[in-house]
């Protein structure tokens, strides 16, 4: 579920600004106001909807929460291959968040399955087959587009012209109703607590225990650690909005130009090095630095990121260096590119060290998923803001040139500053899972 959920979310991004594009009637600055008010419409939905799926989960289990999600992100993506319009957009994202809860959901199940001896490498492994999404989704969305041109002995008819995005958006949600039934008839619900193993049990399963009131969660652990995740979901959504945008813009609006192809090649690489580091760094790395550090070393692995964006359209522009729409970049802009998705790879670290966080600060696993509900309504919000603030601040620096058009560059590599002192308040190796909640602070 996690690896269809990814490929969900990233296979739109190569011909995301395309798509947007073209019901821009091709204005730039216009496509990245409306890519706000999308970001606008989805995470105001998200915020409405996640406590309900949040406290729900606590109530009936994980297992129909996280199948209502896989059905929301197939039909989501299907519409994204339908819309000739914006509003047939706009409600794909909404149901995409509306209906979706499935992240929390299964950041439940990994909690209730494991303890503080093993978290680590389960969360780590827990975003191992996100990343993998996140590789071949890019490619799924970059090489299936325009199928009548790529394809065309294949894909006859004019549907295929009209509705150039409709294939990759077909493919992915076959895969996700693959994981749908796959959760269906495969996935255990953890909520209730399972039958004794232990010599001389009676065998008996506990009954399942009431979810508690969100009020008495408010601890100062939790706040904490949901004003960490805040920040660093900022600046994380910053670069994660940025960057497709980035590489298909035009040279000359402060981007490379690159065809959705090669865009979804770029994000493929940068999914892979991203699966790597997690499979074999992030136990290593927060045993090594210690939870704390491992966190700021991720949040501060933002500023060299936002900061090789201007680099590599600077190199771009350089009069001896070929046309990217032609041959490719020059070797330089592709070893930033390259050095750009080593530093994304440590960044998606960052996850699995909040995930941590936030498991460890519930008082009780029956109240897990109200915890991961009490810290996701503000992250999004955040999201929202952030993605909203990134792209609109793209189409103000680009429309009105503001530092030559990278103006957006730095303020973002300034908030993650501040997110890195905002870090340094949690505790250096994770919350005391046995100590009484409410005296930490």
């Amino acid at each position: 579920m996690r690896f269809s959920e990814s490929m969900g979310v990233f296979f739109i991004l190569p011909f995301l600004n395309e798509l947007l594009l073209r019901l821009a009637s091709g204005d730039q600055a216009r496509a990245a106001y409306l890519l706000s008010f999308l970001e606008v419409v989805t995470y105001s939905t998200s915020i409405l909807m996640i406590m309900f799926w949040s406290r729900l989960s606590d109530r009936i289990g994980r297992k129909p929460v996280i199948a209502t999600g896989a059905a929301a992100l197939a039909a989501s993506a299907l519409l994204v291959g339908l819309s000739s319009e914006v509003w047939i957009l706009v409600i794909s994202r909404a149901i995409y968040l509306g209906l979706n809860n499935t992240e929390a959901a299964i950041r439940c199940v990994v909690g209730e399955i494991t303890d503080d001896t093993n978290s680590a490498a389960a969360f780590a492994m827990l975003h191992i087959p996100s990343t993998i999404g996140s590789a071949l989704g890019p490619l799924v969305g970059g090489y299936l587009v325009h199928p009548h041109l790529r394809f065309p002995n294949t894909f006859l008819g004019d549907i295929w012209e009209k509705l150039p995005f409709l294939l990759p958006s077909v493919t992915v949600t076959a895969i996700t109703v693959l994981g749908l039934l796959m959760v269906c008839f495969w996935l255990r619900e953890t909520l209730t607590l399972k039958t004794s193993s232990i010599e001389g049990s009676t065998g008996d399963v506990e009954p399942k225990p009431d979810p508690v009131e969100i009020r008495s969660l408010m601890t100062p652990r939790v706040i904490l650690t949901t004003l960490n995740y805040i920040a660093f979901s900022v600046v994380y959504v910053g670069g994660f909005i940025l960057h497709p945008l980035f590489l298909s813009m035009s040279v000359s609006d402060g981007g490379l130009g690159l065809t959705p192809a090669r865009i979804g090649l770029i994000q493929s690489i940068r999914g892979i090095t991203s699966s790597v580091a997690q499979s074999l760094l992030v136990g290593s790395f927060i045993r090594r630095f210690g939870l704390r550090t491992a966190l700021m070393i991720a949040i501060a692995a933002h500023i060299p990121t936002f900061l090789l964006f201007p680099l590599m359209n600077i190199s771009a522009k350089q009069p001896d260096i070929a046309d990217p729409t032609n041959s490719g970049l020059e070797a330089i802009t592709w070893i930033l590119l390259i050095i750009q998705s080593c530093f994304t790879a440590l960044i998606d670290c960052g996850f699995a060290c909040i995930y941590i966080y936030i498991t460890q600060s519930s008082p009780s696993k029956a109240s897990l998923g109200s915890i991961n509900g009490i810290t996701q309504v503000p992250v999004t919000a955040s999201r929202l803001a952030g993605s909203t603030f990134t792209s609109f601040m793209l189409g103000v620096s680009i429309s009105r040139g503001w530092m030559g058009g990278y103006a957006v560059y730095a303020v973002l590599s300034l908030m993650t500053c501040a997110c890195v002192v905002i870090a340094r308040k949690l505790p250096r190796d994770g919350w005391e899972t046995d100590r009484v909640v409410g005296d930490d602070i």
